[in-house]
């Protein structure tokens, strides 16, 4: 009888540490592409900023520009296939470069965060995003629209980071 005891708390023990799991994913990542969300993203994005103080950076966000047409022309789904290739290019620069935080902030909204070494760099990321949505199988013209913000304060809250990031997405 004791044996079956502990047999059952340790089911109930891993059942409940697998909930815990799952749930911390549900808090964590984007369902749809599985990178890391907004609140991940900019606490991510936090913990890289204040474990390189001396560190330039910068924060991109871009998304793509009459993205609601993919949806209407070409339905969800294709929608969805295109917002997980995007999430793909992106941990794959993620792997290759030590210093990079990304998320997917929502709908075909992203953004990274990066060491800004100078304006090439910035250049050469927007360039790399435009060849990945060009090799994308899709009849449509995928244009990002792209917003940078060249972080001078590392002491701001992230989302005042982002906020600025995404006004110049706008202008």
């Amino acid at each position: 009888a004791e044996k079956e005891k502990r047999t059952e708390r340790v089911g109930i023990e891993r059942s409940l540490l697998s909930t815990y799991r799952q749930l911390k994913y549900l808090t964590e990542y984007d369902v749809l592409t599985g990178i890391y969300n907004k609140p991940r993203f900019l606490a991510a994005t936090r913990d890289m900023l204040v474990a390189n103080p001396q560190g330039r950076f910068v924060l991109v966000c871009f998304d793509i520009a009459r993205f609601q047409l993919v949806n209407a022309f070409f339905g969800v789904q294709e929608g969805d296939r295109l917002l997980r290739h995007i999430a793909r290019h992106l941990r794959e620069r993620g792997r290759s470069t030590p210093l990079f935080t990304y998320g997917r902030l929502e709908g075909d909204h992203f953004a990274v965060c990066m060491p800004d070494p100078g304006r090439d760099a910035i250049e050469t990321a927007a360039s790399r995003i435009r060849q990945s949505l060009s090799a994308y199988p899709l009849d449509f013209d995928l244009t990002p629209v792209f917003g940078a913000y060249e972080i001078t304060d590392a002491a701001l809250p992230a989302e005042t980071l982002l906020d600025r990031a995404m006004l110049a997405e706008r202008n």
